[in-house]
């Protein structure tokens, strides 16, 4: 009888982003390989509508969340989001662990479950006050001035705490 080992690998996932409609948008995702956390998959994404064009009380809200969260401009960014491209490319293992600094209300587990229904997404079972935070001379690899909830500091704050460092 052959006895086969399947190869498990484990991953975190953060995103950031906007409201639209009472919906989550992603508007930044960090894909961080727990065995390779120096070389995640980061990008902030192009919105595929304009800022006008949402409903003013989103657009007052958003303009709260990019003041005191995560300080991107709906304007940043130049990649399409591409969810099966990102799966296709990035998640090497079908039996992969990919763990998720949700929000209190679910919010990012749903928008993630939404984009990623293959994905096998488990909540990371910390608050993101529970994890060390990034020193600042560690700067985010897309925007040098970004917010300590940027999704790759979130990323890397899990990852150390996952290795207890």
């Amino acid at each position: 009888m052959n006895n086969m080992i399947e190869t498990m690998a484990t991953y975190f996932i953060d995103i950031q982003g906007f409201i639209v409609n009472k919906e989550f948008v992603i508007k930044e995702l960090c894909l961080m390989d727990a065995s390779d956390p120096l070389d995640p998959f980061h990008n902030v994404y192009k919105m595929n509508i304009p800022e006008v064009l949402i409903p003013i009380a989103s657009r007052k809200y958003n303009e709260t969340i990019t003041t005191n969260h995560h300080h991107l401009n709906w304007d940043d960014g130049d990649a399409t989001f591409c969810p099966q491209c990102i799966w296709r490319s990035k998640i090497n293992l079908p039996n992969s662990i990919v763990y998720v600094l949700d929000t209190e209300n679910g919010l990012k587990m749903k928008t993630l479950k939404k984009h990623f229904p293959s994905m096998r997404l488990t909540n990371y079972n910390k608050s993101s006050t529970d994890l060390q935070e990034i020193p600042k001379n560690i700067s985010c690899i897309w925007k040098e001035h970004h917010h300590r909830h940027c999704a790759y500091k979130r990323c890397l704050a899990m990852c150390l705490d996952f290795y207890k460092c």
